[in-house]
């Protein structure tokens, strides 16, 4: 019951992996350009 539940899931999740993966990396070129601007913001002030 359980194993057919999860493979439904990973079935159903297969063409989304795709799309979630790419959310992840939008997500951390975010935080990595947030970071930046606070850096440059920090030699600014120096």
């Amino acid at each position: 019951m359980v194993k057919e539940f999860l493979m439904t899931v990973l079935h159903m999740a297969k063409p989304r992996a795709g799309k979630v993966a790419c959310g992840i990396e939008h997500i951390i070129f975010l935080e990595e350009i947030s970071r930046f601007e606070l850096i440059t913001d920090h030699v600014r002030k120096c």
